[in-house]
């Protein structure tokens, strides 16, 4: 009996001492645990959810774009297709307002812009619109064009022709690009759309636009109107702000890179604009044109920032700059959303898809997590057609409009590419997109 009792003792004891090493082994692994934690956090989760200021280059985790809940992914291209369908919008770049003809429209819309129109090209995700001016504008061409499509004559006919030649083409909208104001505005001449005067009938160009954005919603209410301003210039702005009918207005935060203050951004970096257009001029920029006194004084009534609609505001990003200035890069991504989230802004644009200076720009894009499909944006030559020819088919074979437009590609010169031809301009690995399979005739559009 005693050597039993002996035995359990012994038994129990030695469970004991098993129980504490386990104790001493779990609070290791805990210890362990958390040290791991701490570490995971700060070098995963603290570089995740960091902002990132304006400048500096790439590194961290790549941002995701702000594209679902209503917020616009758009960019410009100057080709027809670039992009899919993945862009909310794209504004065609660029007509110009001296190539403006109420008789006819074609070389408005073409003269340099690649690809084909067709009634249908916004029917998809992408909305089409066409940029209207840049840095190439003239005054005279803004002053024809205003004065013909605000001239009342038998209902604004001017205007319901343009609105139908822009949907026979496709194009659901205008990006009144106001880079250059008119009546020969330079940097060092500080006009305003809000005084210069046509001389037809002495209306403020600033009211003249107004009218035309009243008339184009009152006769096609989703037409998209976009505005793209020069932040430099409030006046050439301002009163464009108070009317209710535009749906976009576009910041070029950008001029050879993002705005860099003390450079092209004057006294703020690119997202310290951001931040003053989207606060309504409550943060943000405080010396907006480094001028002395701070322009912050002055400018956001300047600018009629307390009529600014966030929901409206684009951000637009450059992507298409030489590597030595700042384009966009995941830490000028990540502000962008954080900016877009915090005062619920619009969304983005991007100059320019393919890039025109950047080669290598829609990689670079789709690093970043635009990912869209590249086929479509040949940086030179022509982009393959969705209905190429194919050898022995005897399709009736014509020129693409790339084809025909860059290379003088003729019908003629394309029609043996559905017999035998494999040589120019049929398509192989060297001539490719410049001959196509003939669709269905498209309407003639004015």
């Amino acid at each position: 009996m005693v050597k039993n009792i002996i035995k359990y003792k012994n038994k129990k004891n030695s469970n004991n001492i098993f129980s504490k090493r386990t104790l001493i082994i779990i609070s290791i692994i805990i210890v362990l645990g958390g040290v791991i934690g701490l570490i995971l956090y700060f070098t995963v989760f603290k570089n995740k959810h960091s902002g990132g200021g304006g400048g500096g280059g790439g590194g961290g985790n790549i941002p995701i774009p702000p594209k679902p809940k209503g917020k616009i992914i758009g960019a410009w291209s100057s080709l027809i297709g670039c992009g899919g369908d993945y862009f909310n919008i794209i504004s065609l770049a660029s007509a110009l307002p001296q190539d403006y003809n109420p008789s006819s429209y074609t070389k408005f819309f073409e003269n340099y812009v690649t690809g084909d129109y067709n009634s249908n090209l916004s029917s998809g995700n992408t909305r089409y619109i066409i940029s209207i001016g840049g840095s190439n504008a003239t005054s005279t061409g803004w002053t024809l064009m205003f004065n013909s499509l605000s001239d009342p004559s038998n209902n604004y006919i001017n205007l319901q022709n343009f609105i139908s030649a822009c949907k026979c083409r496709g194009i659901v909208g205008i990006d009144l690009d106001l880079e250059q104001e008119p009546n020969n505005y330079t940097s060092n001449n500080h006009k305003s759309l809000e005084t210069d005067k046509y001389i037809k009938n002495n209306v403020s160009i600033i009211d003249t636009i107004n009218n035309i954005m009243t008339q184009i919603k009152t006769f096609e209410p989703n037409f998209i109107i976009m505005l793209t301003i020069l932040l430099g210039e409030p006046k050439s702005f301002a009163g464009l702000l108070n009317n209710p009918n535009y749906d976009y207005l576009t910041l070029m935060l950008y001029n050879g890179g993002m705005y860099q203050a003390g450079l092209t951004g004057a006294g703020c970096d690119w997202d310290q604009w951001a931040e003053l257009i989207l606060s309504k001029g409550e943060t943000g920029c405080k010396t907006p044109l480094n001028e002395n006194p701070p322009s912050a004084v002055t400018y956001p009534k300047d600018a009629n920032l307390s009529a600014i609609i966030p929901s409206k505001v684009l951000l637009g990003l450059i992507i298409d700059t030489a590597p030595n200035n700042q384009k966009l890069n995941s830490k000028i991504l990540s502000r962008t959303n954080e900016l877009i989230e915090k005062y619920n802004g619009g969304g983005q644009m991007i100059w320019v898809i393919p890039g025109w200076v950047n080669t290598n720009s829609i990689a670079e894009l789709n690093e970043l997590g635009y990912n869209f499909d590249p086929s479509k944006c040949a940086q030179s030559g022509c982009s393959k057609s969705d209905t190429p020819c194919i050898l022995n088919s005897n399709d009736i074979c014509v020129a693409t409009s790339c084809g025909s437009k860059q290379m003088n590609v003729t019908d003629a010169d394309c029609a043996p590419c559905s017999l035998t031809q494999t040589y120019w301009p049929c398509d192989n690995s060297e001539n490719v997109g410049l001959c196509e399979v003939k669709g269905p005739t498209k309407p003639t559009c004015l």
